[in-house]
């Protein structure tokens, strides 16, 4: 009797002990891209005003590098927007885009397969 009761509860232990696992690293993965967006657009607002390069280029370039070794490259995509408004508040927007690739098989074919995040940060340039 109590192995039939295994054989009917293994697979959906199984499966919420993968969901979890998988939740985990797409959970993970939102939290890096929400935390560095934060961070290059106050890289942005601290740098406003510099004359010798862009400062999308400086921000993008910024974030790059912190992101590097981080999360897998190839998820990135698209890439990074930077947006510098120079109305008369000056605001920085970043905007991340990753894509956390599925690795449990049925999780994967429940969910979107690569999973898609966002993150989007704003700050007003000093």
């Amino acid at each position: 009797m109590n192995s039939v009761a295994f054989v009917l509860l293994a697979p959906v232990l199984l499966l919420v002990l993968f969901g979890s696992l998988e939740g985990g690293r797409v959970l993970s993965a939102w939290l890096v891209i929400t935390n560095e967006a934060r961070e290059a657009a106050r890289y942005g607002a601290v740098n406003y005003g510099r004359e010798d390069v862009s400062l999308a280029t400086l921000v993008r370039d910024h974030l790059d590098e912190r992101l590097r070794g981080v999360l897998d490259e190839r998820g990135l995509s698209p890439a990074t927007s930077v947006l510098v408004t120079a109305e008369e508040s000056p605001h920085v927007v970043v905007t991340v885009a990753y894509e956390v690739d599925l690795v449990v098989p049925v999780v994967r074919d429940v969910l979107p397969n690569p999973f898609p995040l966002v993150a989007q940060s704003t700050m007003r340039g000093e």
